[in-house]
């Protein structure tokens, strides 16, 4: 059995067992509370650590490159423009223009217009006119909880995680298209978006490779199987009864301790497989040495940008 074979116990089926710690499956209160302490496992044990086994990959995104909307009508003093349908402007879009000032972001979009964060001036009452709007902010999956890697799959290129503080410190303009060379993760708990540094100036295709969050259920009765490889599934079934017991209040002081050392014991040993990949031994591998290069004198790839 491989380490990481999933689960085959349904949630329904867990929280049974949750229940049945102290003979309380048969009670719909108590199955109720069953099902809070297995989430609540599940979200203890996803915050611990990085999990191997939660390493995924999105679907290709794709890279829009700054695109032209002709006849957008816009009023002074007024926050949003009319624009033809399948205008293609998505929200935080920048929008450029004549009657538009430098930052202007699309806020919300509707089949036949948009909002905008700023108010469009140079001009007294209303204006029809050309903008270009630009995305350099694409969604994440839902499910995202932290990056592993990130490139650009048409031209091949890696990018690099930038500290958003470094890029306010500088004097670059992030309006402005250019070359892609990173990318920064402020937006994500605002917005579940990942920002490309520069903004894009040509299509291009982005593969996001990160960790996800172990999934969770709305309802006592779904049947999905848990989210955690069958090896562990006991640690995470322990936490949930100690959970549940001490929630309950009864006097099984020494039951739940039992179970609490029982999964306190297995994240320790979830805590050590996680070195047994070897794509996560510590160390430095110069990037120009990735993708097979056996040499460490070789300087066939190595990007010469100084």
């Amino acid at each position: 059995m491989s380490l990481f074979e999933a689960s085959q116990t349904p949630f329904v089926t867990a929280v049974q067992q949750i229940a049945d710690s102290c003979g309380a499956s048969a009670d719909t209160e108590m199955t109720t509370r069953a099902g809070i302490s297995l989430n609540s496992g599940i979200r203890h044990f996803n915050n611990r650590y990085k999990w191997n086994w939660l390493l995924t990959e999105a679907a290709p995104i794709v890279v829009v490159a700054p695109f032209g909307v002709a006849g957008v009508t816009a009023s002074a003093s007024v926050a949003s423009a009319a624009a033809p349908a399948a205008h293609g402007i998505k929200t935080d879009d920048f929008i450029s223009g004549l009657c538009w000032p430098f930052g202007t972001r699309a806020s919300a979009t509707a089949v036949s217009g948009f909002g905008v964060n700023a108010l469009a001036t140079n001009f007294a009452t209303t204006a029809t006119m050309p903008i270009t709007a630009t995305r350099d902010m694409y969604d994440l999956p839902s499910d995202y909880k932290a990056m592993y890697s990130c490139r650009l799959l048409s031209s091949n290129t890696p990018l690099r995680y930038v500290q958003r503080r470094g890029v306010d410190r500088g004097n670059e303009s992030e309006q402005l298209v250019s070359d892609m060379y990173g990318y920064d993760l402020m937006m994500v708990g605002s917005k579940g978006k990942i920002r490309l540094l520069m903004a894009p100036g040509a299509a291009d295709m982005l593969q996001v490779r990160y960790h996800r969050n172990m999934a969770t259920a709305a309802s006592t009765a779904t049947a999905t199987t848990l989210d955690i490889p069958d090896n562990y599934e006991p640690y995470l079934m322990a936490w949930a009864k100690w959970h549940f017991l001490t929630d309950k209040g009864e006097d099984r002081k020494a039951q739940a301790t039992t179970w609490l050392a029982l999964a306190e014991n297995g994240l320790t040993t979830m805590l050590k497989d996680q070195t047994n990949i070897p794509d996560e031994d510590l160390g430095f591998t110069p990037g120009h040495m990735q993708s097979g290069r056996i040499s460490e004198n070789s300087v066939v790839g190595v990007t010469w940008d100084y």
